[in-house]
């Protein structure tokens, strides 16, 4: 079982070191370590999302120091054998078919003990989420898993693999011995590091180790009592055969003979050359690279499908629901709905093939996926899930965020795993001699011609049996792997192209409130130059419209709208009433009296704002938290004031006029609204972190670049003592905001 050895890692990693290894945890009980004096003094995130570390020494919320105590978990706590990672692996002081062989013991242990009452007791022991009457199903479903571990380090066909357990377990059996326990020996000593990884080893050293480094020879030995039983073969044979046609030049019509041989699979070829020697196995590393891959290679051909029915869901769904519209819709809705029409069930059955692959991969690798956000990882309790008709929709859509990662990640990790198949096939014909020039395609132009397709029953079974030979004398099968190697690159690999990944440009899924506004006047400003409405507009405008409901009826057909308009050209000149009732088809009563005379389609960015401004004060005024009003804003912004700078600031507004603090509130709200509200990458080359530069820098610098710095002149320096606080910085622009609201509309109290 695994165990906690947190801190035999942090042992070697203090090996020759003299400064502190302070091991502490995440929120979420993640562990991280911190050098030097073993204090925080920077913020990093954890593979989970939440933040770790801390500044000025200061650790972060909800993070603690680790108390230093033995976490492993006690029972069974595997999980579900589906779960398991595939091929066997060490542990502890254990090798990994050492290891295999004492977790089949355990698993057999436990099966056979559930007879009767005691099936409850060993149902208890188990951590997984199952009921008694579920519990010899887990545990056989373990055993299985167990030999197939085995079967993975022996590297040998599965009939010799049952062979070797078979023996294994005799071999402890018949010692028949009983267990020499210490009259002060305790089984409570199990609850301690030291004395279970003790016991481990001489178990190993008396049971295991002696029977593992002789397994070759076991198998060889186990063969041959079995040909030489012939109580054995005739209770097997279910076959009446003549003794009189036993003889050698009868072999090939003797049905026994026939029945009992080797199966030619392609698992049996694998095995064979498995068997071969190093240096033999080099001499064909593209073939030994298929065999190690096959299983993920397999799935690279389900690529097309996954990205049609990306593009299917895409219409459907992306730009015009958000995240909460779609938490009802399942596969199984999907599948009910005929999304993709009669092909809908072909395409989600090899989508969840393909996921039931390539997750496990995932996990293996612990795979990160590199968007033009940054490094994205993966998160665990994703891979562990398979895809079924109760899986949310949001697994099939890709998406850097929360579930969409899913789809996302099970795209690039196969065309990954082709272009490294294409880069070793590369290098060996350079080793050879031969220049390979190998096309390049988009994910968006993939069809199957690129890719590496291949199913192992119909593509791959046909290629083993054309290069096997099957030798009567002494029932041998042997196979012409050079050949084999040669017409898998001829019909699956010499032809394919390297698949552009760095970062993977597919669609992804956009919901309504991911597609910020920033994104959209950036859109809207390349087909039609907008101008700002001049205070007297605003204010009429202002005056017009004062409920939230009519504010927010007006701001839904204005962000359909800009939609359009930051796609299409029109003449800036038009009259956006006009263009809404003519082009769009709007209701007439969509916009007021005054917005109706007064703007064009190149004031409709400034409308949008105006209207966004009074709805953001209707709010603050009745309560709302900045959190609800600048509710697409990342969380860094969200910091409330220093309280050493908020009488400062008062002061400051103070001072001013009114026509100063609207412009500083328009501006502010434009400025958090464009350019706050915009992600940035933080891995790219320039990305600076500027939440903490000086708000009333960076307003300045917004401010001319839209033309409105005049305005905004005495944020920089009032030369009085009475100047904007240098300490309010960007990271505390949306208080900023709200104070300088509330300064506002207390002003017009008084």
């Amino acid at each position: 079982m695994e165990q906690d050895e947190m801190y035999d890692i942090i042992d070697i990693l203090r090996d020759g070191e003299k400064d502190n290894q302070i091991v502490y945890r995440c929120q979420n009980g993640h562990p991280y370590v911190i050098r030097n004096c073993g204090k925080p003094w920077v913020v990093a995130k954890c593979p989970c999302g939440s933040k770790i570390g801390g500044t000025l020494h200061k650790l972060e919320d909800k993070n603690v120091k680790d108390d230093g105590s033995d976490k492993t978990l006690t029972g069974h706590i595997l999980g579900l054998a589906e779960e398991r990672k595939n091929g066997a692996a060490p542990e502890r002081d254990l090798k990994p078919l050492n290891c295999a062989c004492v977790r089949l013991l355990l698993h057999l242990t436990m099966y056979a003990a559930c007879v009767d009452e005691n099936i409850k007791d060993v149902t208890e022991i188990i951590k997984a989420d199952i009921d008694s009457g579920k519990t010899v199903d887990f545990l056989f479903s373990h055993i299985k898993k167990d030999i197939c571990d085995i079967q993975s380090a022996l590297k040998s066909s599965p009939d010799d693999v049952l062979l070797f357990c078979h023996y294994f377990v005799d071999s402890i059996v018949k010692r028949n011995e009983k267990p020499q326990i210490d009259e002060e020996f305790s089984y409570n000593h199990w609850s301690n590091k030291e004395n279970r990884r003790q016991w481990e080893k001489e178990f190993d050293e008396k049971y295991v180790r002696p029977v593992v480094q002789d397994c070759n020879a076991i198998i060889e030995q186990s063969n041959e009592l079995l040909k030489d039983n012939s109580e054995i073969v005739t209770m097997l044979s279910d076959s009446n055969v003549n003794s009189d046609d036993s003889g050698s030049e009868y072999l090939c019509t003797n049905a026994m003979f026939w029945m009992y041989r080797v199966p030619v699979t392609f698992t049996h070829m694998k095995h064979v050359f498995q068997r071969m020697s190093d240096s033999a196995q080099s001499k064909l590393s593209l073939l030994k690279r298929f065999y190690e891959e096959e299983h993920i290679l397999k799935a690279i051909r389900f690529i097309p499908s996954i990205l049609r029915l990306q593009r299917i869901l895409l219409r459907k769904y992306s730009r015009k629901y958000y995240k909460t519209d779609i938490k009802d819709i399942t596969i199984g809705t999907l599948k009910q709905d005929k999304v993709a029409g009669d092909d809908t069930e072909q395409l989600l059955n090899d989508v969840t093939e393909a996921w039931s692959i390539a997750r496990h991969v995932i996990a293996e690798q612990k795979h990160v996926c590199l968007t033009e956000y940054g490094r994205v990882f993966v998160p665990k309790e994703l891979c562990d899930e398979p895809f079924t008709e109760a899986s949310h929709i949001e697994v099939l859509l890709p998406n850097t965020d929360d579930s969409g990662i899913c789809s996302f990640a099970m795209l690039e990790i196969l065309m990954k795993m082709q272009n490294e198949f294409l880069e070793e096939y590369r290098q060996v014909c350079q080793r050879k001699g031969a220049e390979v020039h190998m096309s390049a395609v988009c994910p968006k132009e993939i069809t199957s011609a690129h890719l590496i397709s291949f199913d192992l029953l119909q593509d791959i079974q046909p290629l083993v049996l054309a290069n096997c030979s099957f030798n009567v004398r002494n029932s041998n099968i042997d196979y012409d792997f050079d050949n084999f190697e040669k017409q898998l690159i001829d019909r699956f690999v010499s032809t394919k192209s390297v698949i552009q990944i760095t970062p993977m440009q597919i669609d992804e899924m956009i919901y309504r409130a991911d597609f910020s506004v920033s994104d959209y006047m950036m859109m809207l400003e390349k087909h039609i130059h907008q101008k700002p409405l001049t205070p007297v507009m605003r204010n009429q405008i202002s005056c017009d419209v004062r409920d939230i409901p009519d504010i927010c009826q007006i701001l839904s057909h204005l962000d359909i709208t800009i939609r359009v308009l930051s796609v299409t050209d029109a003449d800036p000149e038009s009259m956006l009433y006009n263009y809404m009732i003519d082009k769009l088809k709007m209701n007439r009563g969509v916009l007021t009296t005054k917005i109706r005379q007064l703007c064009k389609l190149n004031h409709v960015q400034s409308l949008w704002m105006t209207l966004s401004i009074q709805k953001a004060v209707i709010m603050l005024t009745h309560g709302k938290a900045t959190d609800d009003i600048f509710d697409t804003i990342q969380d860094p912004y969200h910091e409330r004031l220093p309280a050493e700078h908020v009488e400062q600031f008062r002061a400051f507004l103070k001072r001013q006029s009114n026509e100063r603090q609207y412009a500083l509130l328009d501006v502010l709200f434009e400025y958090i609204t464009l350019r706050v509200a915009r992600k940035q990458n933080e891995e790219d080359e320039d990305y600076q972190d500027q939440s903490a530069y000086p708000i009333k820098d960076c307003v300045y610098e917004y401010a001319s670049e839209i033309g409105r710095e005049e305005e905004l002149e005495f944020v920089k320096y009032q030369g009085d003592g009475y100047d904007f606080p240098d300490g309010i910085l960007r990271k505390h622009c949306l208080f900023a905001w709200a104070f300088v609201a509330e300064n506002i509309t207390k002003s017009k109290t008084v």
